[in-house]
């Protein structure tokens, strides 16, 4: 199916609630108790289906598209980079999925001046963009 195009916290939004409804197949029965996985689970996702999208977080607040690009280039190509600014965040697609299974196998943290980002499958198979705002909070295509 096509997916349409979305919007930073959207997309984030969806993969929290992607990794909470993964959660009811473990028995988690209270809403506080599901919310504790769904924490655990942001740490550690080791039931994560590979995807060439990488969710990567634990970025300075003011990371640039260059810096993300830079930190995972030597994994493979890049199609397109969303940063959710201020929020220290990232979704990278990567140009084919053994690219995104490089990059999380060899480099399940990134240090980005100073900041040990993690980088981890995202939810998402794709990463659907609109084109960069003034305010850059779109994603664009990077050079491969």
């Amino acid at each position: 199916h096509v997916m349409a195009k979305r919007g930073a916290d959207q997309l984030l939004e969806e993969s929290e609630q992607s990794l909470l409804d993964s959660s009811s197949h473990i028995g988690v029965s209270s809403t506080s108790a599901a919310m504790d996985h769904l924490a655990d689970q942001k740490k550690i996702r080791v039931d994560n289906i590979p995807s060439k999208v990488l969710h990567v977080r634990g970025l300075p607040l003011d990371v640039t598209e260059h810096e993300v690009y830079a930190a995972l280039a030597h994994y493979g190509a890049t199609r397109n980079i969303l940063l959710l600014r201020g929020k220290g965040q990232a979704f990278i697609e990567m140009a084919d999925i053994s690219s995104a299974m490089n990059a999380v196998s060899f480099c399940s943290t990134a240090n980005v001046r100073g900041h040990l980002a993690r980088v981890q499958y995202s939810a998402h198979q794709e990463l659907k963009v609109d084109a960069p705002s003034a305010a850059g909070a779109g994603g664009s295509e990077m050079p491969t």
